[in-house]
């Protein structure tokens, strides 16, 4: 009985550990962002960036955060929801991101890091 237990209790938590947990989703290492160009628009700034997938793992969703920032590093406009979806493994893709900015500026500069991945299964 004690047996059976304890082989249940055992793969209970094996199959709830198959789950990805937030930290699971943090893990970001290996897949690169890295800012191409920017153009302003009557909107904002068009920000393209590359997104490469290096690893051995595809990617269901990068989630990025493609941000404005000025001369002293404060981040002025941001888009923290910038997505590329289904990134293969050894794939890299360009995409274009609006971040919305009320009044153009001469000194500002983009800069894209990755905040979160959903790793395929």
């Amino acid at each position: 009985m004690i047996l059976l237990l304890a082989v249940g209790l055992w793969a209970w938590r094996f199959l709830a550990g198959t789950e990805l947990s937030e930290s699971d989703l943090r893990r970001t290492a290996g897949v690169r962002a890295e800012v191409v160009a920017s153009r302003a628009t009557p909107r904002g700034v068009e920000v393209t960036c590359r997104v490469s997938n290096p690893t051995g793992r595809g990617a269901a969703q990068v989630v990025l955060r493609v941000a404005l920032v000025d001369t002293n590093g404060q981040m002025l406009a941001a888009n923290p929801l910038a997505g590329v979806a289904d990134l293969a493994a050894g794939q890299s893709r360009e995409a274009r991101f609006l971040v919305p900015l009320s009044q153009p500026l001469a000194t500002v500069r983009p800069d894209v890091a990755v905040s979160l991945v959903r790793w395929r299964d």
